[in-house]
């Protein structure tokens, strides 16, 4: 009954009247229509997420999700009929703005984020590897990496966030990380072992990153240093 309540076309007032009835037929026709378009441009956002590609250039109309949208209505007629017939966009709507396309972003990464969360919260133990870099525009970035072991043994490695800091020291770091988590729901009793860099505010044994997430989640952590970030420094001595 509630199922045919939703349904406008089934309402008494407008099974007596025709014209309310083709009005609302039509209507329901239309948001199927964009239903479709809009698992298209998920579609499209995916791909692009997934190869590392990216959505806008210079110019957007010049962009790859632009572009590829247009591909596709070269050779889907649900696609190219949107883009052609401004009866289905009453409100000159076509979600290929810069807009839409980081709105599309964020719910896919939610989406992953939500699944990776997921993992962490089944698995009994979990560790967490994190590492701060500018970006382009000089801002400090944080980005969280947790490690699992599944049911099966399999061991897996996923990239949890990536956040803005101010405070690059070793207390600023740890409860940034220990925000991310709690925020997450994620139970940090289960933090077993930790892994940074070789910089003083990470790796110190008595201010550093290590030490105050020992201090926070009050059990000890076991701190691995990255050997990679040694291999790398190494290599690029031998090279001076």
């Amino acid at each position: 009954d509630y199922c045919n309540f939703l349904l406008q076309s089934g309402h008494v007032d407008i099974i007596l009247d025709k014209e309310k009835r083709n009005l609302i037929v039509e209507e329901e026709r239309i948001l199927c229509h964009n239903v479709k378009i809009v698992e298209i441009l998920f579609d499209v956002t995916k791909t692009l997420a997934k190869q590392g590609i990216a959505f806008r250039g210079d110019v957007e109309e010049d962009g790859n999700f632009v572009q590829i949208v247009k591909l596709i209505a070269r050779h889907n007629l649900v696609m190219k009929k949107w883009l052609d017939d401004s009866l289905l966009r009453p409100y000159h709507v076509t979600y290929l703005s810069a807009q839409s396309q980081n709105e599309f972003i964020e719910l896919v990464g939610k989406d992953i984020q939500k699944k990776i969360v997921n993992e962490i919260q089944d698995s009994p133990f979990f560790s967490i590897m994190a590492d701060h870099t500018p970006d382009v525009s000089n801002k400090e970035i944080l980005s969280l990496v947790v490690q699992t072991v599944d049911n099966n043994g399999c061991p897996k490695e996923r990239l949890l966030s990536v956040t803005e800091v101010d405070d690059k020291t070793g207390e600023g770091t740890a409860a940034e990380i220990i925000k991310i988590l709690t925020m997450h729901n994620i139970d940090i009793r289960n933090l077993s072992f930790q892994s940074y860099d070789f910089a003083a505010s990470m790796s110190g044994q008595f201010k550093g990153t290590q030490q105050r997430i020992s201090e926070k989640v009050c059990h000890h952590v076991a701190f691995i240093p990255c050997h990679a970030h040694r291999t790398n420094t190494a290599d690029r001595k031998s090279v001076v």
